[in-house]
């Protein structure tokens, strides 16, 4: 009698018309690398796709002047167990930048704790949240999560980072911009404040503004572009804010411009903390995503 051991390979092939489109499903969106293919084999091409060294990988195959049919109904699934609640987020928002959208699963099951994505053949591939078998005392939740509920949980993490870092950004940009189109002004109160260079000064504050506001909206050495407002932040309040606390006409609108400057500054060291991309996969995503699990 056979006894199966994890040291078996198990080969999942499945035949296809669209083996391209196919293909960018499931490296590019799942993230499953590519181990290997071959082109013309009596009439067949085909990809092999999977995690080096698992026990287990997907094969798609085209057979050359033939179609094949989609998938017979929207219940074939290929489910990815993720107990880690940062990797399945990661797996989700790696399929949403690829721009594949989730679908209502065919068995509410699977939307309670995942997220279900449809191939170019119309399989269906489950992202879910928990592990296989169940950890002992592991019960399902009680209340229902839908599909939404899911992808906004998927999505909460760098959806906000994209979010805050905008809001902080167009201060910048905004005010930057109106210092470059009325830079005459910009240089005159400069100068009227008895500053060296108010012309380099000016320049400075608008390369600052529009470049850091940029940089930190991009991402684009955001942490470091974070620091230097902060560091620009600090004279600029002490110089054209901090001076009118004592006068009784301008001292309830100054207390305001300080108390925004110094919430700015709380929002920017926080981004200066973090180092989550907003826009892209990192590195320990790339690296991290469908490896072979102890949970899985």
């Amino acid at each position: 009698m056979l006894t199966w051991t994890p040291t078996h390979t198990l080969r999942v092939a499945r035949p296809t018309s669209r083996l391209e489109a196919v293909v960018h499903f499931y490296h590019d969106g799942l993230g499953l690398p590519v181990l290997g293919g071959f082109e013309d084999h009596d009439g067949f091409d085909g990809v092999m796709l999977g995690v080096p060294g698992a026990v287990y990988h997907l094969e798609f195959t085209r057979r050359r002047g033939h179609t094949m049919n989609g998938a017979p109904s929207p219940d074939h699934l290929l489910v990815f167990y993720l107990p880690d609640a940062a990797v399945w987020r990661q797996a989700v928002n790696r399929m949403l930048r690829c721009g594949y959208m989730p679908v209502p699963a065919e068995n509410p099951y699977w939307d309670r704790r995942g997220v279900t994505f449809e191939d170019p053949d119309g399989y269906r591939v489950v992202l879910q949240q928990s592990s296989w078998p169940p950890r002992a005392g592991h019960a399902p939740p009680a209340r229902l999560h839908t599909l939404t509920g899911n992808v906004l949980k998927a999505m909460n993490r760098k959806q906000t980072h994209l979010l805050a870092r905008l809001l902080l950004a167009m201060i910048f940009l905004v005010t930057g911009t109106m210092k470059l189109v009325d830079f005459g002004h910009t240089v005159g109160t400069l100068a009227s404040m008895g500053l060296p260079f108010p012309t380099l000064l000016a320049l400075g504050a608008i390369v600052t503004e529009i470049g850091g506001g940029a940089c930190l909206l991009f991402n684009v050495k955001g942490r470091w572009a974070a620091l230097v407002l902060i560091l620009f932040l600090i004279p600029a309040t002490l110089l054209f804010h901090v001076p009118g606390l004592n006068d009784p006409v301008q001292a309830e609108m100054q207390l305001i411009q300080v108390l925004k400057n110094l919430a700015i500054m709380g929002g920017l060291l926080m981004v200066s903390l973090e180092d989550e991309p907003a826009y892209g996969a990192g590195k320990a995503e790339k690296e991290t995503f469908l490896q072979p699990s102890s949970h899985s």
